[in-house]
Protein backbone atom coordinates (compact mmCIF):
# COMPACT_ATOMS: atom_id res chain seq x y z
CA UNK A 1 0.00 0.00 0.00
CA UNK A 2 1.31 3.45 -0.90
CA UNK A 3 0.06 7.03 -0.60
CA UNK A 4 1.53 10.41 -1.50
CA UNK A 5 1.71 13.53 0.66
CA UNK A 6 3.43 16.43 -1.07
CA UNK A 7 6.70 15.24 -2.58
CA UNK A 8 6.94 12.25 -0.25
CA UNK A 9 5.60 8.74 -0.69
CA UNK A 10 4.65 6.43 2.16
CA UNK A 11 4.75 2.65 1.75
CA UNK A 12 3.37 0.20 4.31
CA UNK A 13 2.61 -3.49 4.68
CA UNK A 14 3.06 -6.34 2.25
CA UNK A 15 4.38 -9.86 2.30
CA UNK A 16 7.52 -11.68 1.22
CA UNK A 17 6.82 -15.14 -0.21
CA UNK A 18 10.41 -16.31 -0.27
CA UNK A 19 11.55 -19.91 -0.50
CA UNK A 20 11.98 -20.25 3.28
CA UNK A 21 8.47 -19.10 4.13
CA UNK A 22 6.33 -15.99 4.14
CA UNK A 23 7.10 -12.82 6.06
CA UNK A 24 4.45 -10.17 6.69
CA UNK A 25 5.04 -6.49 7.30
CA UNK A 26 3.40 -3.66 9.20
CA UNK A 27 6.15 -1.08 9.01
CA UNK A 28 5.90 2.31 7.29
CA UNK A 29 8.59 3.88 5.12
CA UNK A 30 8.80 7.40 3.75
CA UNK A 31 10.47 8.01 0.39
CA UNK A 32 11.55 11.58 -0.35
CA UNK A 33 11.35 11.93 -4.13
CA UNK A 34 13.49 15.09 -4.02
CA UNK A 35 16.60 13.59 -2.43
CA UNK A 36 15.88 9.90 -3.01
CA UNK A 37 16.14 8.94 0.67
CA UNK A 38 14.07 6.33 2.52
CA UNK A 39 13.24 6.90 6.22
CA UNK A 40 11.46 4.54 8.59
CA UNK A 41 8.38 6.04 10.24
CA UNK A 42 5.86 4.95 12.85
CA UNK A 43 4.64 1.39 12.24
CA UNK A 44 1.13 0.92 10.91
CA UNK A 45 -1.06 0.46 13.99
CA UNK A 46 -3.45 -1.95 12.29
CA UNK A 47 -0.88 -4.75 12.51
CA UNK A 48 0.82 -6.63 9.71
CA UNK A 49 -1.15 -6.27 6.52
CA UNK A 50 -1.06 -7.10 2.83
CA UNK A 51 -3.41 -6.66 -0.14
CA UNK A 52 -4.96 -3.55 1.43
CA UNK A 53 -5.94 -0.22 -0.09
CA UNK A 54 -4.55 3.27 0.31
CA UNK A 55 -5.45 6.79 -0.75
CA UNK A 56 -4.69 10.41 0.16
CA UNK A 57 -7.11 13.18 1.08
CA UNK A 58 -5.46 16.55 1.58
CA UNK A 59 -2.38 16.04 3.72
CA UNK A 60 -3.57 12.79 5.27
CA UNK A 61 -2.84 9.27 4.06
CA UNK A 62 -5.28 6.41 4.57
CA UNK A 63 -4.66 2.65 4.70
CA UNK A 64 -7.27 -0.05 5.22
CA UNK A 65 -8.86 -3.40 4.40
CA UNK A 66 -6.54 -6.23 3.28
CA UNK A 67 -5.49 -9.43 5.03
CA UNK A 68 -3.46 -10.24 8.14
CA UNK A 69 -0.83 -12.97 8.49
CA UNK A 70 -3.55 -15.59 9.09
CA UNK A 71 -5.43 -14.63 5.94
CA UNK A 72 -8.30 -12.94 7.79
CA UNK A 73 -9.90 -10.16 5.76
CA UNK A 74 -10.14 -6.68 7.26
CA UNK A 75 -12.57 -3.77 6.96
CA UNK A 76 -10.76 -1.19 9.11
CA UNK A 77 -9.39 2.20 8.07
CA UNK A 78 -6.44 4.12 9.51
CA UNK A 79 -5.29 7.70 8.91
CA UNK A 80 -1.65 8.80 8.95
CA UNK A 81 -0.63 12.36 9.85
CA UNK A 82 2.85 12.99 8.47
CA UNK A 83 3.29 16.16 10.55
CA UNK A 84 3.03 14.18 13.80
CA UNK A 85 4.11 10.76 12.47
CA UNK A 86 1.00 9.27 14.07
CA UNK A 87 -1.79 6.86 13.09
CA UNK A 88 -5.45 7.24 14.08
CA UNK A 89 -8.14 4.63 13.57
CA UNK A 90 -11.17 5.79 11.61
CA UNK A 91 -14.63 4.36 10.92
CA UNK A 92 -14.67 0.82 9.56
CA UNK A 93 -15.78 0.15 6.01
CA UNK A 94 -19.46 -0.85 6.39
CA UNK A 95 -19.34 -3.57 3.73
CA UNK A 96 -17.66 -6.94 3.88
CA UNK A 97 -14.06 -7.22 4.91
CA UNK A 98 -11.92 -7.70 1.84
CA UNK A 99 -8.48 -8.05 0.37
CA UNK A 100 -7.15 -7.12 -3.06
CA UNK A 101 -9.59 -4.20 -3.39
CA UNK A 102 -8.88 -0.79 -4.96
CA UNK A 103 -8.89 2.67 -3.45
CA UNK A 104 -8.76 6.13 -4.97
CA UNK A 105 -9.54 9.77 -4.17
CA UNK A 106 -12.00 11.95 -6.08
CA UNK A 107 -13.81 15.14 -5.13
CA UNK A 108 -12.02 15.24 -1.78
CA UNK A 109 -13.32 11.86 -0.69
CA UNK A 110 -11.94 8.33 -0.63
CA UNK A 111 -13.45 5.44 -2.57
CA UNK A 112 -12.93 1.75 -1.81
CA UNK A 113 -14.42 -1.21 -3.63
CA UNK A 114 -14.12 -4.60 -5.34
CA UNK A 115 -11.77 -7.23 -3.86
CA UNK A 116 -12.22 -10.71 -2.37
CA UNK A 117 -14.33 -11.42 0.71
CA UNK A 118 -13.60 -14.05 3.38
CA UNK A 119 -15.00 -16.76 1.09
CA UNK A 120 -12.71 -15.62 -1.74
CA UNK A 121 -15.72 -14.35 -3.69
CA UNK A 122 -15.03 -11.35 -5.98
CA UNK A 123 -16.97 -8.21 -5.05
CA UNK A 124 -18.31 -5.27 -7.05
CA UNK A 125 -19.60 -2.95 -4.30
CA UNK A 126 -18.12 0.51 -3.63
CA UNK A 127 -18.11 2.90 -0.68
CA UNK A 128 -17.26 6.60 -0.27
CA UNK A 129 -15.40 7.90 2.78
CA UNK A 130 -15.96 11.49 3.92
CA UNK A 131 -13.14 12.67 6.23
CA UNK A 132 -15.14 15.65 7.48
CA UNK A 133 -17.72 13.36 9.11
CA UNK A 134 -15.60 10.20 9.43
CA UNK A 135 -18.39 8.27 7.74
CA UNK A 136 -18.97 5.93 4.81
CA UNK A 137 -21.74 5.91 2.20
CA UNK A 138 -22.39 3.08 -0.22
CA UNK A 139 -22.23 4.21 -3.84
CA UNK A 140 -23.05 2.59 -7.17
CA UNK A 141 -21.48 -0.81 -7.73
CA UNK A 142 -19.03 -1.29 -10.58
CA UNK A 143 -20.06 -3.47 -13.51
CA UNK A 144 -18.31 -6.79 -13.02
CA UNK A 145 -17.05 -8.18 -9.71
CA UNK A 146 -13.26 -8.38 -9.56
CA UNK A 147 -10.16 -8.36 -7.41
CA UNK A 148 -6.54 -7.34 -8.04
CA UNK A 149 -7.64 -4.54 -10.36
CA UNK A 150 -5.82 -1.26 -11.01
CA UNK A 151 -7.15 2.26 -10.45
CA UNK A 152 -6.24 5.85 -11.31
CA UNK A 153 -7.97 9.24 -11.31
CA UNK A 154 -8.24 11.77 -14.16
CA UNK A 155 -10.17 15.04 -13.91
CA UNK A 156 -11.82 14.00 -10.66
CA UNK A 157 -13.13 10.75 -12.13
CA UNK A 158 -12.05 7.31 -10.99
CA UNK A 159 -11.00 4.62 -13.44
CA UNK A 160 -10.87 0.94 -12.47
CA UNK A 161 -9.61 -1.69 -14.87
CA UNK A 162 -8.83 -5.36 -15.25
CA UNK A 163 -8.82 -7.73 -12.28
CA UNK A 164 -9.80 -11.35 -11.94
CA UNK A 165 -12.36 -12.41 -14.51
CA UNK A 166 -12.38 -9.21 -16.56
CA UNK A 167 -10.20 -6.98 -18.69
CA UNK A 168 -12.58 -4.03 -19.07
CA UNK A 169 -12.22 -0.44 -17.87
CA UNK A 170 -14.93 1.43 -15.97
CA UNK A 171 -15.06 5.17 -15.20
CA UNK A 172 -16.81 6.48 -12.09
CA UNK A 173 -18.25 10.01 -12.03
CA UNK A 174 -18.81 11.19 -8.42
CA UNK A 175 -21.17 13.95 -9.57
CA UNK A 176 -23.65 11.45 -11.02
CA UNK A 177 -22.78 8.30 -9.05
CA UNK A 178 -22.62 6.38 -12.32
CA UNK A 179 -20.09 3.96 -13.78
CA UNK A 180 -19.47 4.22 -17.53
CA UNK A 181 -17.78 1.55 -19.65
CA UNK A 182 -14.57 2.65 -21.36
CA UNK A 183 -12.07 0.97 -23.65
CA UNK A 184 -10.01 -1.74 -22.00
CA UNK A 185 -6.33 -2.23 -22.75
CA UNK A 186 -6.07 -4.27 -25.97
CA UNK A 187 -4.66 -7.78 -25.46
CA UNK A 188 -3.88 -7.05 -21.81
CA UNK A 189 -5.60 -9.43 -19.39
CA UNK A 190 -3.13 -9.29 -16.51
CA UNK A 191 -4.12 -9.00 -12.86
CA UNK A 192 -2.20 -7.53 -9.95
CA UNK A 193 -1.01 -4.57 -12.00
CA UNK A 194 -0.44 -0.99 -10.91
CA UNK A 195 -1.41 2.46 -12.18
CA UNK A 196 -1.03 6.22 -11.78
CA UNK A 197 -2.06 9.38 -13.64
CA UNK A 198 -0.03 12.35 -14.88
CA UNK A 199 -1.18 15.49 -16.68
CA UNK A 200 -4.62 14.18 -17.58
CA UNK A 201 -3.53 10.74 -18.75
CA UNK A 202 -3.58 7.34 -17.07
CA UNK A 203 -0.76 4.82 -16.97
CA UNK A 204 -1.33 1.15 -16.17
CA UNK A 205 0.25 -2.24 -16.66
CA UNK A 206 2.55 -4.87 -15.15
CA UNK A 207 1.06 -7.65 -13.01
CA UNK A 208 0.72 -11.25 -14.13
CA UNK A 209 -0.94 -12.75 -17.21
CA UNK A 210 -1.94 -16.32 -16.38
CA UNK A 211 1.31 -17.51 -14.74
CA UNK A 212 3.67 -15.17 -16.58
CA UNK A 213 4.82 -11.84 -15.07
CA UNK A 214 3.98 -8.93 -17.37
CA UNK A 215 6.29 -5.98 -18.00
CA UNK A 216 3.96 -4.14 -20.39
CA UNK A 217 2.83 -0.57 -19.63
CA UNK A 218 0.16 1.50 -21.42
CA UNK A 219 -0.95 5.14 -21.59
CA UNK A 220 -4.65 6.06 -21.56
CA UNK A 221 -6.00 9.22 -23.22
CA UNK A 222 -9.54 9.96 -21.96
CA UNK A 223 -10.46 12.42 -24.73
CA UNK A 224 -10.17 9.66 -27.36
CA UNK A 225 -10.78 6.72 -25.01
CA UNK A 226 -7.68 4.99 -26.38
CA UNK A 227 -4.61 3.18 -25.07
CA UNK A 228 -1.06 3.46 -26.40
CA UNK A 229 1.63 0.88 -25.68
CA UNK A 230 4.76 2.25 -24.00
CA UNK A 231 8.19 0.64 -23.62
CA UNK A 232 8.21 -2.29 -21.20
CA UNK A 233 9.32 -1.59 -17.66
CA UNK A 234 12.79 -2.88 -16.85
CA UNK A 235 11.67 -5.26 -14.10
CA UNK A 236 8.79 -7.49 -13.06
CA UNK A 237 6.23 -6.12 -10.59
CA UNK A 238 3.30 -8.32 -9.54
CA UNK A 239 1.05 -6.75 -6.93
CA UNK A 240 3.38 -3.75 -6.73
CA UNK A 241 2.70 -0.07 -6.27
CA UNK A 242 2.11 2.81 -8.66
CA UNK A 243 2.00 6.52 -7.81
CA UNK A 244 2.82 9.92 -9.25
CA UNK A 245 4.54 12.97 -7.79
CA UNK A 246 4.27 16.03 -10.01
CA UNK A 247 4.96 15.01 -13.61
CA UNK A 248 6.86 11.84 -12.70
CA UNK A 249 5.30 8.41 -12.33
CA UNK A 250 6.64 5.56 -10.25
CA UNK A 251 6.21 1.78 -10.42
CA UNK A 252 7.91 -0.67 -8.13
CA UNK A 253 8.15 -3.34 -5.45
CA UNK A 254 5.82 -6.30 -5.97
CA UNK A 255 7.04 -9.61 -7.34
CA UNK A 256 7.08 -12.65 -5.10
CA UNK A 257 5.61 -14.93 -7.77
CA UNK A 258 6.18 -18.71 -7.79
CA UNK A 259 8.32 -18.55 -4.65
CA UNK A 260 10.72 -15.90 -5.89
CA UNK A 261 11.69 -12.95 -3.74
CA UNK A 262 9.76 -9.69 -4.23
CA UNK A 263 11.43 -6.78 -5.94
CA UNK A 264 12.77 -3.88 -3.90
CA UNK A 265 13.42 -1.50 -6.76
CA UNK A 266 11.37 1.52 -7.86
CA UNK A 267 11.30 2.76 -11.46
CA UNK A 268 10.41 6.24 -12.66
CA UNK A 269 8.61 7.29 -15.83
CA UNK A 270 8.42 10.76 -17.36
CA UNK A 271 6.05 11.27 -20.31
Amino acid sequence: MAFVIGSKVYVSGGQNQAALGTDYFGDLWEFDTVNGIWLKKSDFRGGVRYAGVSFTIGNTGYVGTGLDQSGNVKNDLWAYDASTNAWTQKADLPGEGRGYAVGFTADGKGYVGTGLNSGKKPLNDFYRYDPSTNSWTQTASISGARSQAFAFVINNKGYVGNGTGTSNLQMYDPSTNIWIAKAGIPSYTSIGGAAFSINGKGYAGLGMQNTTPDKRVYEYTPSSDTWTALPDMGAVSVGGIGFAVGSTGYFGLGGGYNGTAPGVDVWTYKP
